[in-house]
Parts: C-alpha cells; structure tokens; sequence
C-alpha cells in the first residue's frame, strides 16, 4: 500500500513556502521572465531532484519523517538556491520560525527587560521611551 505522508504540522508552512517558490521559479524560467542561470556547473531548473542537492532532508521533512524545521543557516542556503528578495527570503525564514517566538514577556522577565532598558536608554543622546503591551 503506498501511503502519502504529511510533512509534520510544524514543518507545515515550511513546505508549502517551498514548494511555492519553486514552482514560481519553475514558471517564471518556463515563461521566460527570468533569465536563465547557473548552479554546481549547470543550469539552475528549480527541480525536486536539484533543490535536494541544496538541501538533502527535504524528502524527509516532506514525507513527515522530520518533526523539525530547519536551521537559519540551511534557511538561507535554500533561499540562495531559489534567488529570494528580501520579503521572499523573510518569508522562509518565519515559515521555519527557528527560534520559539515568545510573544509577551510578563512578571520578572518584564521587570528585568524594562530595568535593562532603562539603563540602556540612560547612554542614548536621543530622546527614547519604551513601549510594551501593559
């Protein structure tokens, strides 16, 4: 029986940005409004075949084998691989969310990050306040 596996939830968006901008590339080489370029001595076709060379995990973390996103540095090298912009490569970025995103601090954490803040904010020569969400 041959099963389709799904990439892992939190591996999820990471995929589908993937597979987004490859198959961008793909018709944008197809329709002509890139030009052409090169990659390890041939050229650059955004295949599944070539993107594993960029990134040898992708069939695991497609299939659902990985429960992890990748690392920033790997990020960076797939978004290299596919010539990203700036919102592209963003992009990438926040789908693999390398880091846990802690969206509020509270209680002594707030205290110490506001302390440390108003140290730091005695040594800048410009007007400076802080703003959080209490």
């Amino acid at each position: 029986m041959n099963r389709q596996r799904h990439p892992h939830p939190a591996c999820q968006a990471f995929v589908e940005a993937v597979e987004e901008l490859r198959q961008r590339r793909r018709n944008e080489l197809t329709r002509q409004q890139r030009p052409p370029s090169s990659w390890q001595h041939e050229p650059k076709t955004f295949t599944y075949n070539q993107f594993r060379a960029v990134y040898s995990s992708y069939p695991a973390i497609r299939s659902g084998k990985l429960k992890k996103p990748p690392s920033c540095d790997v990020v960076m090298a797939i978004a290299d691989y596919l010539e990203c912009d700036l919102t592209e490569r963003n992009r990438l970025l926040i789908s693999a969310h390398p880091y846990p995103i802690q969206l509020y601090w509270s209680g002594e954490a707030l205290a110490t990050f506001v302390r440390v803040d108003r140290e730091v904010m005695r040594f800048v020569p410009l007007p400076a306040y802080i703003i959080n969400r209490d």
